[in-house]
């Protein structure tokens, strides 16, 4: 909830089942949090909006979660992987190209 609450992020990305991760045994949920000595380290697979830039959408979503975690929580969150899986192009960017 808190990345889908930042401006410039249209969702979740939507992670694509396939044989090769289920042989590595690769999650396929937009969301993994792994913990390590009491830490959480947190990685997103986030959808953004064409038009926004990157870095100030990742900064945002690193905060957010990050905040609301620990709020939630009372864990410490080491780590917030912010990884931009697709682009959300607009019908008038692509009317355009």
């Amino acid at each position: 909830m808190a990345a889908k609450d930042v401006a410039g992020v249209s969702g979740l990305a939507i992670r694509n089942t396939d044989i090769k991760s289920i042989v590595k045994d690769r999650s396929v949920s937009p969301v993994r949090v792994t913990s390590v000595d009491g830490a959480m380290t947190i990685t997103i697979f986030i959808c953004i909006k064409d038009g926004v830039r990157i870095p100030d959408v990742c900064d945002a979503v690193q905060k957010g979660i990050k905040n609301s975690v620990q709020s939630m929580t009372g864990r410490p969150v080491a780590k917030v992987n912010v990884i931009v899986d697709d682009i959300e192009f607009s019908k008038e960017s692509e009317e355009k190209e």
